[in-house]
């Protein structure tokens, strides 16, 4: 993937305001005391199943209502709801250009702690293609500042942590953020917006420390079990301590095809016996540092399906992989999304939505749930 950096940007707050009126119009219409609405709506027993999508934005109403109504019953508070919720607000332009300016060079990702509606209210704002990612906390059954909504966000976009910048209007999400190792910004002004996302632009985030670079042919296989889950092998670097995952694979030998390779390191990684490997592959650009060494390299990704009861042996490792492999683990769609742990390649999600599209990570908008 060529863009390498991801913008992660907030919605309501940054890029979406509202008319701070409405609430008081329609409470005052309804015979409601100010500020009643809003408190109620916000109140964590309604709110947190609605932006983790446990029920949908048209139940989360229905709740309020009938709250409001128990506490207030001469009120209209149908009326009120419906009024106060069905305004979509508007999109500050001068924040919008900023965006758009800097796609080209970036891959946009919206992130907002809301309901299902976020996606009908882009769609109704008309913004819906000015993100390359839009992903509402309802999609991912958690909210920010959990560090996994950041985490997933930048799977989703392919891009590693220390290459995303979060803009988010609460402090507490960007320095979520900066607990991941990107950077953070938070919102006060479009001005003040754009001299941050320019200084971002002009740093150079490419690793240049490594004493060497090797290039290398190497295969990796997806396995895939039939609950679409996916085995990851756990490796430490003996170097530098870290950790990282990723599928079964390694080098192709002298004289050996892609498809041969990876049936050998699959074999020799997980002793799984006659699994049928999938004819497609696609080449995945790979760049890591690896007991000292950075390589950078096109490895060819293919998939297979391992069945439940797959026969095996015994794995035969070589002595860096004794040294260095910790353990595996069958990663469902999830648990991959979302963890906060190293999962290589960054961009696994588009490998698996490419060579496995039946898969639970198809649904662009249902992500984690």
């Amino acid at each position: 993937m060529s863009i390498t950096r991801a913008l992660l940007i907030d919605f309501d707050g940054v890029l979406r305001h509202r008319a701070p009126d409405v609430a008081v119009r329609c409470e005052r219409d309804a015979g409601l005391p100010e500020g009643s609405l809003l408190a109620t709506a916000f109140e964590p027993e309604l709110l947190t199943p609605a932006v983790t999508g446990a029920i949908s934005q048209k139940e989360w109403e229905s709740r309020i209502a009938s709250t409001l109504q128990a506490r207030y019953p001469d009120a209209d508070v149908a009326t009120a709801v419906a009024e106060c919720f069905g305004e979509i607000g508007y999109i500050d332009d001068e924040v919008m250009a900023i965006v758009d300016a800097v796609r080209p060079h970036t891959t946009i990702c919206l992130i907002s702690n809301a309901t299902d509606r976020l996606h009908r209210d882009l769609a109704a704002l008309g913004i819906v293609d000015r993100f390359d990612h839009a992903v509402a906390s309802a999609d991912l059954g958690v909210t920010k500042p959990d560090e996994r909504v950041f985490a997933a966000v930048a799977r989703l976009a392919g891009v590693p942590a220390e290459r995303c910048m979060v803009v988010d209007d609460t402090p507490a999400n960007t320095e979520a953020a900066q607990r991941l190792g990107m950077t953070g910004h938070a919102f006060t002004s479009a001005a003040d917006l754009k001299k941050a996302v320019d200084d971002w632009l002009d740093r150079d985030l490419t690793d240049r420390t490594s004493p060497e670079v090797l290039d290398r042919e190497a295969v990796r296989v997806l396995c895939l079990d039939p609950e679409d889950r996916l085995l990851l092998l756990h490796w430490r670097d003996p170097v530098n301590g870290a950790y990282l995952w990723e599928p079964t694979g390694g080098g192709v030998e002298p004289g050996e095809s892609y498809i041969e390779a990876a049936r050998r390191e699959l074999l020799e990684e997980t002793g799984f016996l006659g699994v049928r490997i999938g004819p497609q592959s696609i080449p995945v650009r790979r760049d890591q540092l690896w007991r000292g060494k950075r390589f950078r390299n096109v490895e060819q990704f293919f998939v297979a399906r391992i069945s439940a009861d797959q026969a095996t042996t015994t794995p035969v490792l070589t002595e860096t992989e004794v040294e260095t492999l910790v353990g595996s683990r069958w990663w469902t769609w999830p648990d991959l999304l979302r963890t906060t742990e190293r999962i290589e390649p960054v961009d696994i999600v588009h490998v698996l939505r490419t060579l496995a599209p039946d898969g639970p990570w198809s649904d662009s908008f249902k992500t984690g749930m």
